[in-house]
């Protein structure tokens, strides 16, 4: 329950004016409480890097709490398999420019039980090279040409 339900509410009512919503922990109203563990700062670095390299205007790229309109979703592809799906899906969408809203939430503590994502430092590691890997791939759809 890190991603409060009644966040997705507000997403769900918003996606009528837009392509695509996105909760963000790095929005003014936003937070995020894991502060300051190392999956906190992992993801504090790893969107300074996606700003660098894609686009400056998105704050969250490592949010990956999204509503998404069916047609849009199928005009795009899902790579990747953790959060790096969500790097690439982001710079696919502004690339083709859908229209994309970030919304302020508060990300919670874990309250019960161990994490799935990377329960210690080494596998935060481990997935951080995949990460980079979508922040590459990401890359790579920004500046592709479009061919003819």
């Amino acid at each position: 329950m890190s991603m409060p339900p009644e966040v997705l509410k507000k997403m769900v009512k918003k996606i009528d004016g837009w392509d695509i919503v996105v909760g963000s922990r790095f929005l003014p109203g936003g937070k995020d409480e894991r502060a300051p563990s190392y999956p906190y700062l992992f993801s504090k670095v790893l969107n300074l890097l996606c700003q660098s390299f894609l686009y400056h205007d998105f704050r969250d790229y490592t949010s990956g709490f999204i509503a998404v309109k069916r047609k849009v979703l199928e005009n795009l592809s899902l790579e990747g398999d953790y959060g790096e799906y969500f790097i690439i899906l982001i710079a696919q969408s502004k690339k083709k420019g859908y229209k994309v809203l970030e919304i302020p939430y508060i990300c919670e503590k874990r309250r019960y039980g161990k994490t799935k994502t990377s329960p210690d430092l080494l596998s935060y590691v481990k997935k951080g090279v995949k990460y980079l890997l979508g922040v590459s791939k990401g890359a790579k759809i920004k500046w592709e040409r479009k061919r003819y």
